[in-house]
């Protein structure tokens, strides 16, 4: 069930803007359709720094040099691409009016404010009170997924739970309706104070998710309710934020209670506010062991993670190519990923597609992946930077044997050679020796399976996250 719900103060639209979209990549393939879709913009064509673009048409929109359209009549540009802060520099040493560049969140946001939708099937008020997650995006990314366990784990205790962001797939808030957690979209949700949502009411606790929901915490950091701020995030992400909107004041930070999901996330947080305080408080994931049966048999490595070069799907792929190939022919690899479309993608794409006994899977819904677990031996992280990477986790959780970079938050819990395989980072040569060794020696397999679910049971279940919860939220026990 979903209902929109309006604000009083809520304005009439007014005529419809005339719109230059900045971005002919990546962002812009996954957003322009459903943005030329709005009845209250017009598209009236894309720009782009990129000057084989220049007089083309992409998406049916031309594409033009930022300097061309000084003398044309529009509304505002919309900055559609991840790090804005040098366009938007440049957009305004050409003379544009700072109140016409918009990145396309805020932009959406403005026009949707005092107005969001709420989804629920089985919500009633609690007594106990209720906890609230707040996110940029509802998808299976890691942290979110994250997220949602610690709703989970509160839900289990008889605590109300709700999930706002600014957007997100419709699939998985489905999902979550079903379970009986609330979700509310706004728009808007990064770039004003939201006191007055008067449902608010029935969450005391708050967990602001991601430093992506900066923007968010600055503008609610006065709200009267207990809130903590919850990273996950690696480097590029604050490099990325900070260039597009500068650093956080330091009244905020002095007032945000922030927790850190691994001493790597810490660090990156440290890089950028090396003064402020922070603590650790790992996620926790539920136990989804069950009975898995295997139906493929052959022996099955799989690397899953969002298509990117952070990711490192590139590493993985070079060390099934260095395998002999007796090693090669007894082995099936498996990479889940993702529907981008950029450069790395294509040709990692191109590469797979040319392997027998390699298979690629874009995104899928939880339950799926944990069908796909069923016939996968050996996890492998190849990643360049990852705090927390929750698919290790899961891996270890599911009794499988872990292969896994040196630079990843994982490490600090782990003991090489004992719960997991760890190889250094873009060591593709280190990579496939650790693989040959697990295709030749079963009882290694099944010995760091065994002993990856113990690390799991100890530090990374919903019973270990309920109490880092019950301390971070001072809350009596369920």
């Amino acid at each position: 069930m979903n209902k929109d719900c309006n604000r009083d103060c809520y304005e009439e639209k007014k005529r419809t803007n005339l719109v230059y979209v900045f971005g002919a990549g990546e962002n812009c393939r996954k957003l322009i359709r459903k943005f030329s879709e709005r009845k209250d913009t017009e598209i009236i064509g894309l720009l782009d720094n990129n000057q084989a673009l220049h007089g083309k048409k992409l998406y049916g929109y031309e594409i033009y040099r930022p300097g061309e359209i000084l003398s044309e009549n529009f509304d505002y540009i919309v900055l559609m691409v991840s790090s804005y802060g040098e366009i938007k520099k440049q957009l305004l040493d050409l003379g544009i009016d700072k109140s016409k560049i918009k990145p396309y969140e805020e932009y959406i946001g403005n026009l949707e404010k005092g107005k969001y939708v709420y989804y629920s099937d089985k919500h009633v008020k609690n007594e106990k009170g209720g906890i609230l997650l707040v996110g940029s995006y509802i998808d299976y990314s890691g942290g979110v997924i994250a997220g949602v366990y610690a709703l989970r784990a509160m839900k289990e205790r008889g605590y109300n739970a709700a999930f706002l962001a600014s957007d997100g797939n419709e699939t998985f808030i489905e999902e979550l309706s079903q379970e009986g957690i609330s979700v509310y979209i706004y728009a808007n949700l990064s770039y004003e104070n939201i006191s007055w949502m008067d449902w608010l009411s029935e969450y005391q606790c708050i967990i602001v998710n991601t430093y992506l929901m900066h923007g968010f915490l600055a503008n609610n950091i006065e709200l009267n309710k207990k809130m903590i701020w919850w990273l996950h995030e690696s480097d590029n992400i604050y490099i990325q934020e900070i260039g597009n909107c500068g650093l956080l004041s330091d009244e905020v930070l002095k007032k945000a209670d922030i927790y850190c999901v691994s001493e790597l996330a810490k660090s990156n947080f440290a890089k950028h506010y090396p003064d402020t305080n922070t603590h650790i408080m790992e996620y926790g994931i539920p136990d989804e062991s069950g009975s898995q049966t295997k139906s493929i048999h052959k022996l099955t490595f799989a690397l899953i993670g969002a298509t990117c070069s952070g990711k490192g799907h590139d590493i993985f792929l070079e060390a099934i190519e260095l395998l002999d190939n007796e090693d090669y022919e007894e082995c099936r690899f498996i990479f889940v990923g993702d529907d981008r479309k950029n450069d790395y993608a294509m040709r990692l794409r191109e590469r797979i597609d040319k392997l027998e006994n390699v298979e690629y899977f874009e995104s899928m819904p939880h339950n799926e992946l944990m069908k796909l677990f069923a016939n996968i031996d050996v996890v492998v992280s190849a990643s360049r930077a990852d705090s927390l990477p929750i698919v290790v986790t899961e891996g270890m959780m599911l009794e499988k044997a872990c292969i896994i970079s040196d630079v990843i938050g994982t490490v600090r819990y782990i003991k090489a050679g004992a719960d997991a395989l760890i190889f250094e980072s873009e060591n593709c040569n280190e990579l496939k020796e650790q693989m040959h060794v697990l295709i030749h020696d079963p009882d290694l397999r099944v010995r760091l399976g065994k002993e990856a679910r113990q690390l799991y049971k100890k530090v990374f279940g919903l019973e270990s996250l309920w109490n880092r919860l019950k301390c971070a939220f001072d809350l009596q026990s369920g």
